[in-house]
């Protein structure tokens, strides 16, 4: 039979959870931590700069060992992992603030990528809308946009960048009006998108 496919690991933590969802990160008596799971493969560690001081320790200690160990172990388990990091904060000034480990930071700062805002590359726009519409069609069914609809999502600004496109998009499937979301569609969710962040859309962007 083929080897099993190399894992993909993602870890998402936006900054307003608790703790709790990391204690699984790095060792868990009950099951396997990401480490482990993504062991041979790819971990994703969405907002790095949010993990707690106490936390960014344990995490160096990893990446400088390569072992995790589970509660209640007895022993080191080897881990075999290509880390990727993410963050829309600026490390480096973490880092001053006394917000960031410094040895942490120089320990993930090998390989960097700058992704510019989608604000700067509109041409992604509609594709990436195009993807999203396709992921919500098994549940949903086919949805199209108008080409007024397109417009507005390429002239809006997008501060919250691929995650608020997402969600627009999402909304404007599930409260269209048939199979087609025309450009009154897209400015119902942009309206909603806004009242569940609290920073809504200007009436001059709609």
């Amino acid at each position: 039979p083929p080897p099993p496919p190399h894992p993909i690991l993602m870890i998402r933590r936006p900054p307003t959870t608790t703790l709790f969802p990391y204690t699984t990160l790095f060792r868990s008596s009950a099951r396997r931590g990401a480490f482990e799971q993504a062991h041979e493969g790819t971990l994703f560690l969405d907002e790095v700069a949010e993990l707690p001081l106490d936390l960014q320790t344990r995490l160096l200690r990893i990446l400088e060992t390569w072992q995790v160990r589970r509660l209640g172990g007895e022993s080191d388990r080897r881990v075999d992992i290509r880390l990727v990091c993410a963050t829309h904060q600026d490390l480096r000034s973490r880092v001053r603030e006394g917000r960031f480990r410094e040895d942490l930071f120089y320990r993930i700062h090998r390989l960097v990528l700058d992704v510019a805002p989608l604000r700067s590359r509109r041409e992604d726009v509609v594709p990436l809308a195009a993807h999203f519409l396709r992921q919500a069609e098994s549940s949903l069914g086919p949805r199209t946009l108008t080409d007024a609809a397109t417009e507005r999502l390429r002239s809006y600004p997008w501060p919250g960048n691929v995650r608020e496109l997402r969600n627009v998009i999402e909304l404007a499937a599930v409260d269209g009006d048939g199979a087609t979301l025309d450009v009154s569609a897209i400015d119902r969710a942009l309206r909603r998108a806004g009242q569940g962040t609290g920073t809504g859309p200007s009436p001059d962007t709609l």
